[in-house]
């Protein structure tokens, strides 16, 4: 397959400048074979992030991908590819896991990568289009180091009464959350600005 130049050099850019200190250049074969991937999938990309999930060199990396889709689907997309040993495959895409109403709006800036050492966290805040903030709010978190996917859901009360006094919100989580998890998305939600009334979620913010 022949890449675009533009397209494979500005790739190549964004994921060498992800890179930790600590971690070996990525292979030019695995680079290749990324790139394919993120010029099928994406119409544009705002970020990439590498993350290395061990020591040896030939081992397991995971590339986040920021994005919009092809212009046929259009929208916000976020992909996780991972390689290892040089076989890539597509370790997690928010076009079939946040397909939510919540997760309708988002994009690069709704986005965050925390690296650690050998492990990542992705976090993807979203809303319903035209109830963002004191509205219908999504908040997602996938474990890098697990593959697993929580979810939590923040709605408004009373969205359709006239507004009196301070919000309050209703949240929900995905089933089988865990209490860590849990905690990673409140302290999401308590970071956010979505909440015009943090003392109203049905959780305390502490240091925010």
């Amino acid at each position: 397959m022949r890449l675009d130049f533009n397209w494979t050099a500005a790739i190549l850019v964004l994921a060498l400048s992800g890179l930790c200190a600590a971690q070996a250049p990525l292979p030019a074969r695995d680079m290749v074979a990324i790139a394919a991937t993120i010029q099928r999938d994406f119409a544009s990309v705002d970020d990439i992030q590498t993350v290395g999930m061990s020591d040896d060199p030939g081992a397991r990396f995971d590339v986040v991908v920021v994005g919009s889709r092809k212009s046929s689907e259009g929208g916000w997309r976020v992909e996780v590819l991972s390689v290892d040993h040089h076989r890539l495959h597509k370790r997690w895409d928010s076009a079939g896991s946040a397909t939510e109403p919540e997760f309708e709006s988002s994009g690069p800036r709704a986005v965050e990568v925390r690296k650690r050492n050998y492990d990542y966290d992705l976090l993807i805040q979203g809303c319903v289009a035209r109830l963002c903030g004191d509205g219908v709010d999504g908040f997602l978190f996938f474990a890098g180091s697990s593959g697993k996917t929580y979810k939590a859901k923040a709605v408004t009360r009373g969205l359709d009464k006239p507004v009196a006094g301070a919000p309050e919100y209703d949240v929900t989580y995905s089933v089988g959350v865990s209490d860590d998890a849990r905690h990673i998305l409140q302290d999401q939600m308590c970071r956010c600005s979505a909440f015009s009334n943090k003392a109203g979620l049905p959780f305390t913010c502490k240091g925010h």
